[in-house]
């Protein structure tokens, strides 16, 4: 009897710690569930962040783009408020066009429109500029700006235009240099600015008579303009100045023109003044000596910009600069070393316009001209294959 006793006991014992052990593994199950679920809530927590950082992701990039999208529209409407700041000058309705007719050595235009009229016409127009220059000196306000836009618009006859005929009248530069001081009369200007823009296109006589009759200072401070229709028209004149020959492009740099022409490359953002801005620049490193410049990092970190944008014009126009730059200084050349221009410029060798490919060649030939150092630079920019492929298609301006 005692001894079943002791055995149920012992049985109940072996119970009790059965039981005991079949909680513990119940726990560490639990626990083991437990833990599982809270590493299964981190993980999605985990995703959950994940799938937050990509939406904010997506969000900031859409940000970016309208921001970007934006921008261009803020372009866009500067350029139409440019066009009809224009129009309004002129009065010449909404059919204006700015465009750029050039020269067959590319370093004279003439600005604004290329009216292509009859022989008939411009000899009849012809006869009557005395008539016109008399009522510029003489006439009402009305009168004199109706005067001075008929000889701008024959000063933009495509071919022949009659300078010559217009220079000789009596008094024609004293009357235009008197209009250029009419700040209140801004239409007047205007038409001034572009009758001179347009005969610095002429000869080098016909630029040297311009200069000669004290012309320049007053061309100049609208550079300063807030005016980008008169600020354009200035630059026009620089250009065309500069672009003529070495002594008359030294009378430009008398008045510092090149630190105001850098300041409007990085203040005006408008496709047609940058482009314009450009090729000034360009024709004053055209010739021997080429002039030393504090601003030239600041030149290089611009056209650096330039080269990559969307306007055709500025890529063009970046190219020329760049090719005028190492002309002759190999300091210039050490400058552009110190920048992405190689690269950038290596990438438009292929470019399908040869107005921008031909200069961008042009300027490596010009590159590899100087120390051994610059020509590995060059080639270490990747040009060789591409070069390779350049000299073996049938184009003789890029071969």
């Amino acid at each position: 009897m005692f001894g079943n006793k002791k055995e149920l006991e012992k049985e109940k014992g072996t119970k009790q710690e059965q039981e005991q052990e079949q909680e513990k593994k119940k726990t560490k199950e639990q626990e083991k569930e437990k833990k599982q679920t809270k590493e299964q809530e981190q993980k999605q927590e985990q995703e959950k962040e994940k799938e937050k950082e990509k939406e904010q992701e997506k969000e900031k990039e859409q940000e970016q783009k309208q921001e970007q999208e934006k921008e261009k529209e803020k372009e866009k409407e500067q350029e139409q408020e440019q066009e009809q700041e224009l129009t309004s000058i002129v009065g010449f309705g909404s059919n204006i066009y700015f465009g750029i007719q050039a020269e067959a050595d590319h370093k004279k235009k003439f600005s604004g429109i290329q009216q292509n009229f009859t022989k008939e016409y411009v000899a009849k127009a012809t006869i009557e500029i005395p008539n016109y220059v008399d009522k510029m000196k003489n006439g009402n306000l009305e009168e004199k700006y109706k005067a001075t836009q008929q000889i701008r618009i024959l000063l933009s006859v495509e071919k022949d235009p009659p300078i010559e005929n217009i220079l000789k009248c009596e008094g024609i530069f004293t009357t235009l240099d008197q209009f250029l001081d009419l700040d209140e009369k801004q239409e007047l200007q205007f038409e001034a600015l572009w009758c001179i823009s347009n005969i610095l296109a002429g000869s080098t006589e016909d630029v040297k008579r311009v200069i000669e009759a004290g012309s320049l200072p007053k061309l100049i401070k609208f550079l300063d303009s807030s005016k980008n229709a008169l600020q354009e028209q200035c630059i026009w004149a620089i250009g065309n100045i500069a672009g003529d020959c070495a002594e008359l492009r030294d009378r430009v740099l008398e008045h510092e023109v090149i630190p105001k022409l850098i300041e409007t490359l990085k203040s005006n953002t408008t496709t047609r003044i940058i482009s314009c801005t450009l090729w000034a620049l360009s024709n004053i490193f055209r010739f021997e000596p080429q002039p030393k410049i504090s601003e030239i990092m600041i030149l290089m970190d611009l056209l650096c910009d330039h080269l990559n944008n969307e306007s055709t014009n500025i890529a063009q126009e970046a190219c020329l600069l760049l090719f005028d730059l190492t002309r002759y200084d190999q300091n210039n050349i050490e400058h552009i070393m110190k920048t992405d221009i190689c690269k950038k410029m290596a990438e438009l060798l292929n470019h399908p316009l040869k107005a921008i490919s031909v200069p961008t060649i042009r300027f490596f030939g010009n590159v590899v001209t100087g120390t051994t150092e610059q020509t590995q630079e060059a080639i270490n920019s990747g040009i060789l294959p591409i070069l390779y492929k350049l000299f073996q298609k049938r184009d003789q301006n890029q071969r």
